[in-house]
């Protein structure tokens, strides 16, 4: 049987969840950027607090089609895929999930009317901006504020 400890070390404890944050995926080898859908935790381990967003769809969502009211769509009829294209599946993309202690936290900016949020760490790296879907990041920051303090 598994100890409260050892639960904590392994999965974390869920202190804050918002579902429906996007994520754009930077792959160098599609020809459009594309958002990933997925859920952004607060969690706590035995070894510190962080902010993690993990991926909940596979399914890619245009930029493009995001900006416009309507978007077209073509009916494409499947194709077979052999070894050598399996790697290439058209409108799937994955993101490596976003995990970052928050003692790595220097700040944040949040733009677009409350929609947009990016990351600032100690050593100058920028994750790729979190995009709150059906919310803003207001929930979000007030609840990683319990955890940090914002000078």
């Amino acid at each position: 049987m598994e100890s409260p400890t050892e639960s904590l070390a392994e999965e974390g404890v869920e202190l804050y969840s918002h579902h429906g944050v996007l994520i754009q995926d930077l792959n160098l080898n599609r020809d459009d950027d594309s958002l990933c859908s997925g859920t952004l935790f607060i969690k706590k381990y035995r070894y510190g607090t962080f902010i993690e967003w993990i991926q909940t769809e596979e399914k890619a969502l245009s930029v493009e089609s995001q900006d416009q009211g309507w978007a077209v769509v073509n009916p494409v009829k499947a194709r077979t895929q052999n070894s050598t294209d399996a790697s290439e599946t058209v409108n799937t993309a994955r993101v490596r999930p976003l995990k970052v202690d928050i003692t790595d936290l220097k700040s944040y900016k949040i733009s677009k009317q409350s929609h947009e949020l990016t990351l600032m760490l100690k050593d100058g790296s920028r994750p790729s901006p979190l995009l709150f879907q059906n919310d803003n990041a207001d929930k979000f920051v007030n609840s990683l504020q319990q955890y940090v303090h914002i000078v």
